[in-house]
Order: C-alpha cells, then sequence, then structure tokens
C-alpha cells in the first residue's frame, strides 16, 4: 500500500512538473511572438530583409551545412 502511495505521489508531480513546462513554454512562445512582431516593424529589420547579403546568409548557410553533413555521412 506504502508502495503504491509513492507511484501515485510521483505519477502526480511528473504530471504537475509536465504542466508547468507547458505552461511556461506557451508563455515564453508569446512573448517571444510579441517581441518578434514589434521588431518586424522597426526599420532595422525591414532593411536587413531587403538587402541581398540577408538572403545570401539566409539560403545559403543551410545549403553548405546539408553539403558538409551529407559529405560527412559518405565517408
Amino acid at each position: 500500500m506504502v508502495a503504491l502511495a509513492k507511484a501515485v505521489k510521483k505519477t502526480v508531480l511528473v504530471i504537475f512538473l509536465l504542466i508547468l513546462f507547458i505552461a511556461f513554454s506557451t508563455f515564453c512562445g508569446i512573448v517571444f511572438l510579441a517581441i518578434f512582431q514589434w521588431f518586424m516593424h522597426t526599420e532595422f529589420y525591414l532593411g536587413m530583409v531587403g538587402s541581398v547579403d540577408f538572403w545570401k546568409w539566409v539560403l545559403g548557410l543551410p545549403f553548405i551545412i546539408i553539403i558538409f553533413v551529407f559529405c560527412a555521412n559518405i565517408g
């Protein structure tokens, strides 16, 4: 009976911590999206996205990483 009570107590604790984690993650996501939405309206962001160098980094860097991973897996 004591073992069952301990198991239930641990299960309830894990469920409670999981709910806290989900709530905290949701809160952090909402804050991040709110800050990012504000940042998207700034001149710095609009100027950065309009530059060619930005798109070279955004589109080129993942392509280079994929090539390196592919070459590393062959050897």
